[in-house]
């Protein structure tokens, strides 16, 4: 298989999924391909999770429906991709800025 540096190791197939994903701005799809990678970049998961955040909250102005479907959003993201520190880093960044 053909493989290309990028900070981590890539497959060729993962690394134009990555880019098809940042093309249509898919951020499930960037997430999965950082945990895949296990590439760590604390600014980029920060970035994905905050649109992610953004999307779901975006729907609705009333907090209890806000909060329902951040949990049926970000509960099987969890699932998916919990306990990867690349793509779901729970304990060490905070999703947003005080």
């Amino acid at each position: 298989m053909t493989e290309v540096r990028y900070g981590h190791t890539f497959t060729v197939s993962l690394f134009l999924t990555f880019a098809y994903a940042i093309a249509f701005d898919l951020p499930i799809l960037k997430l999965l391909c950082l945990h895949i990678s296990e590439h760590r970049d604390k600014a980029m998961v920060k970035q994905i999770w905050n649109q992610i955040f953004d999307q779901i909250i975006g729907d609705t102005t009333d907090p209890q429906a806000q909060a329902d479907q951040v949990v049926r959003s970000i509960v099987p993201l969890g699932q998916r991709f919990y306990p990867s520190e690349s793509a779901f880093p729970l304990r060490k960044y905070p999703l947003t800025s005080c």
